[in-house]
């Protein structure tokens, strides 16, 4: 995903600066990019694209016109599940932990029942 742009840094879309009838979405690497430009033209949206230097770093931009906002969101989803990555990247630490939060809820639920 781009860099986080919105009012609290929490997605990559914000309004565009000086016209309001657009949204403007950012990727930072030219994959994101080209599977976000392929989804808009699969969807039949028209946008306009460019690439901007922030901070020493290219980042890919795509204008969308407001009315076609949910849309493009959708194609945004896509593009960002096709190149996210684990939050936990080791399976055996990610899957462990999950084992270690069902057990922690499993022995919260038998202590509740053995309490009454």
């Amino acid at each position: 995903m781009g860099k986080r742009i919105g009012r609290w840094g929490l997605v990559n879309y914000a309004d565009h600066p000086t016209n309001k009838g657009y949204v403007v979405f950012n990727f930072n690497s030219k994959e994101e990019a080209d599977l976000m430009e392929q989804a808009l033209i699969k969807k039949n949206i028209w946008f306009e694209q460019d690439e901007e230097l922030h901070e020493d770093e290219k980042i890919y931009l795509f204008g969308v016109k407001q009315r076609d906002f949910s849309k493009a969101q959708d194609c945004n989803f896509t593009t960002s599940a096709k190149t996210r990555k684990n939050i936990i990247p080791n399976a055996f630490l990610r899957y462990g932990l999950l084992l270690f939060v069902f057990i922690i809820i499993t022995m919260a639920i038998i202590g509740y029942i053995k309490s009454d």
